[in-house]
């Protein structure tokens, strides 16, 4: 199945010039830190199946976009929004997703194996740390048979969670908001 939904993606320029320009802009707005280019915003966006290996889409905005089977394999998307999106059956192993928001992401069956939703560091214009932090929201997400394989969940609010069968072991959800999370199966254990 793996190998099947790799040779099934679509690489970016095949997805239109609209969106390999928006993704091409955030990019160089990424880069420059805001100097070029411009901020992705890409609600409502079909993706499906997608190649987005190793794109960087931090801060970008995909709400209630369609990444449904997308490729996000190592991708940087580090405070993007992402609430609402549909990311069912989407790879998003070894994603970086610190401070991302996936309230209400539908991640039914996707692969979230070694992904960051730890908090992201806050810092200032200049790029110097703050000293604080902004939490992963995951808030009402639907993480159903989700591969969560030593994914690193520490401070990630995952209030009101569909978590039922999905695959917890190694997670990191040290200082995780679990209030009214579902689970049925495997439990995660703290560490």
């Amino acid at each position: 199945a793996k190998l099947g939904s790799a040779c099934l993606t679509r690489p970016i320029d095949s997805m239109g010039s609209e969106i390999q320009r928006a993704i091409f802009d955030h990019e160089r707005w990424i880069d420059s830190v805001g100097q070029r280019g411009e901020r992705a915003d890409l609600d409502g966006t079909d993706l499906s199946r997608a190649d987005l290996r190793g794109v960087n889409l931090s801060a970008a905005s995909l709400r209630g976009a369609n990444l449904s089977d997308a490729a996000l394999t190592g991708a940087r998307l580090m405070m993007a929004d992402l609430s609402g999106a549909n990311l069912e059956h989407a790879n998003l192993m070894g994603a970086d997703l610190c401070g991302a928001n996936l309230s209400f992401a539908r991640l039914t069956g996707a692969d979230l194996t070694r992904v960051n939703l730890g908090p992201a560091e806050i810092k200032d214009p200049s790029g110097r740390p703050t000293g604080r932090s902004w939490a992963a929201n995951l808030m009402g997400a639907d993480l159903r048979q989700a591969m969560l394989t030593d994914s690193r969940m520490v401070q990630a609010n995952l209030t009101d969670a569909d978590l039922e069968n999905a695959d917890l072991d190694g997670a990191d959800l040290t200082g995780a908001k679990l209030q009214r999370a579902h689970f049925k199966g495997k439990a995660p254990r703290r560490r």
